[in-house]
């Protein structure tokens, strides 16, 4: 398809420049779900690859007070973000000055207005952010231009792209079909079946594992584990991580439904709150996931 050549063009133009940079550190800007955790895997790995040096920062939102801090230190040479920051192009932009920002992301979109900031927001190309791609599948075509060894993290692009409801269509699909072309993804039922270091997962307990490392265990090093797993697959020890607080999680979720139940929400004229402890020490989407819950 011409529109698909045309994205890809792009996004290799994108490439040249970041590799115009020859030298100095970059950092990596990703979200903290499974789709996140998958994105800045992919980034840090090809980046390594190719021999390029770049930190990670795990963020729960894209906050300004953090990235005005970060563009301020003059430290970075480049910025990557993965799965955050499409909707934020116009101040990202304003702060970016001519450092190389890349934004990798399918979230709603604005367009920068920094011509040092490149956002590859499938919005902006004509495509739907939220039926086409995720955040690890744009960031996977981005990266695999950058080194083409990266082919054997299609699968973990995959999973990210788990969120994405309906039918696997468009650059997912083209991503799909690359993962079984290697040996790296099967049908299983009504989804799949994937290969993420030398163990094979269904997509959706891999992204349950991840979203679990990347929100209860956030301020535990769990972003760090759920990484590790998208490289090298769930080791016995992070299987453990993610049974503990998986388990923890459900608690907390119990006990707090048990105590609503029986105090019921404040209620307010247009709000409806309630004021709880048992989340402590877990990531802010934990509450999130519990709101959701509560709601449906």
């Amino acid at each position: 398809m011409r529109e698909v050549a045309d994205y890809v063009d792009a996004l290799r133009k994108g490439v040249d420049l970041l590799l115009d940079l020859k030298a100095g550190r970059g950092v990596v800007i990703h979200h903290d779900d499974a789709d996140g955790i998958c994105s800045g895997a992919i980034a840090l790995e090809a980046l390594r690859r190719k021999k390029m040096s770049a930190d990670s920062i795990c963020l729960e939102k894209l906050f300004p007070q953090v990235v005005e801090s970060l563009y301020s230190q003059g430290k970075y040479c480049f910025f990557i973000f993965t799965d955050l920051a499409a909707s934020h192009a116009h101040w990202i932009s304003d702060l970016a000055n001519d450092t190389l920002t890349i934004i990798l992301d399918h979230h709603q979109a604005q367009n920068p207005t920094n011509p040092s900031v490149l956002s590859y927001a499938p919005d902006l190309y004509g495509f739907k952010g939220y039926e086409d791609a995720s955040g690890s599948i744009i960031t996977y075509l981005f990266m695999k231009i950058l080194e083409s060894s990266i082919t054997d993290l299609s699968s973990v692009a995959l999973v990210g792209a788990y969120e994405i409801p309906g039918e696997i269509r468009m650059f997912n699909r083209i991503v799909l079909e690359e993962a079984m072309a290697k040996g790296l993804a099967k049908p299983k039922g009504r989804d799949y079946s994937l290969l993420i270091g030398s163990s094979w997962l269904s997509r959706r307990r891999f992204s349950t594992m991840l979203n679990i490392l990347g929100s209860v265990g956030y301020y535990r090093g769990g972003v760090e584990l759920g990484i590790e797993a998208c490289l090298k697959g769930p080791s016995s020890k992070i299987g453990e991580a993610v049974e503990r607080w998986e388990a923890e999680r459900k608690l907390a979720f119990r006990h707090l439904l048990t105590r609503l139940s029986r105090e019921g929400l404040n209620q307010m004229r247009y709000v409806q709150w309630f004021q709880t402890e048992e989340f402590y020490g877990m990531g802010s989407k934990t509450i999130g996931n519990f709101c959701s819950y509560l709601r449906f």
